[in-house]
């Protein structure tokens, strides 16, 4: 609301108790109540908004509900929908613990990440959504998030995707990581992923060449890249300083191990 105070702000939560915390902080916001799989909440929120931001994840359902609100407006209307990249792991050949052979870029090798097989998370749900400017005349953008880092700042949910780590690691008294932990997975901070998603909106507000749609709207979002081994050791470090853990020293766990551990 900062960097746009003219616009209007619908929010699609779950609860009377999400709403009102929503509310609370954000008096001006619109909230309603539903779930994402709604159909007839959902298509008629995005049918009367302009730009719809969708992250809550691989739900086919709810994406067609947005994708046909926005569809039935008469000028249509944009949707930013923030997937990941795990899309890039192939399921048949993975290498954990290991450095992979290959490092992607979202511009040179977006044709062949967007012909992915239905076996990669994300791919299916991705490619149906960047089709939708030719199919549906709705205008798309994809924000593949790399791995999720820090605190959120919303009114209940503050966990990010490494949290679940750390967890992991206190839960089992030591640090860890699968064979040799050089596999390299890219991150972003809770932040800066919030910090692309207005990015991108400013472009679409203002008409902006700079910003693309459909099958050529896909793009990476990154703020570094840190090994598992490295990730691992600094999470030990940062415990034992903390007084919660008795060593920083990590072990190397196989595969069979790993896996129970979490599947």
């Amino acid at each position: 609301s900062k960097t746009f105070p003219a616009a209007e702000y619908s929010v699609l939560v779950r609860t009377k108790e999400q709403a009102d915390a929503i509310t609370s902080t954000y008096p001006s916001v619109t909230t309603i109540i539903g779930d994402i799989s709604s159909q007839d909440i959902v298509t008629a929120a995005a049918n009367a908004a302009d730009i719809v931001i969708d992250i809550a994840g691989d739900n086919e359902s709810g994406i067609q509900n947005i994708l046909s609100g926005l569809a039935s407006k008469p000028d249509k209307g944009t949707l930013i929908h923030v997937s990941g990249i795990t899309c890039l792991l192939d399921p048949s050949s993975l290498n954990l613990g290991h450095a992979a052979p290959r490092i992607y870029n979202d511009s040179d090798d977006k044709a062949e990440i967007l012909s992915f097989e239905s076996t990669r998370e994300h791919a299916t749900l991705d490619q149906s959504i960047l089709r939708a400017p030719e199919e549906l005349g709705v205008n798309t953008i994809i924000l593949s998030s790399c791995q999720i880092m820090g605190n959120g700042s919303g009114s209940w949910k503050k966990d990010s995707f490494g949290h679940g780590y750390v967890k992991t690691v206190l839960g089992r008294g030591k640090g860890f990581v699968v064979e040799q932990g050089e596999n390299v997975w890219s991150w972003c901070s809770v932040r800066d992923v919030a910090s692309a998603i207005v990015f991108v909106l400013d472009k679409i507000i203002t008409g902006s060449s700079d910003i693309e749609y459909g099958q050529d709207g896909y793009y990476f979002v990154q703020t570094g890249e840190v090994s598992f081994r490295e990730q691992a050791q600094a999470v030990a470090t940062k415990l034992q300083q903390l007084g919660v853990l008795d060593s920083d020293a990590i072990d190397e766990l196989s595969v069979p191990q790993a896996t129970e551990i979490h599947p």
